[in-house]
């Protein structure tokens, strides 16, 4: 997921921090193929990514990297 700005990402990330259930979904070339509940290890993932693209906007991409 990619976005626009800091805010919009910002906006997300407080979103799923607060979210109380949210939905995965899994599509292939088709469509949907399937929906389940997320646990704690989706939600670790959505929001290491929506950090990783804040890095990128900021340009502080070696937070992620490890290019100390």
């Amino acid at each position: 997921m990619e976005f626009e700005n800091i805010r919009q990402a910002l906006e997300y990330l407080l979103d799923v921090a607060q979210s109380t259930e949210m939905i995965t979904k899994t599509y292939d070339g088709t469509g949907l193929i399937g929906e389940r509940h997320t646990d704690v290890k989706d939600m670790q993932d959505i929001m290491f990514e929506v950090a990783v693209n804040i890095a990128d906007l900021l340009g502080l991409e070696e937070i992620y990297l490890d290019e100390t």
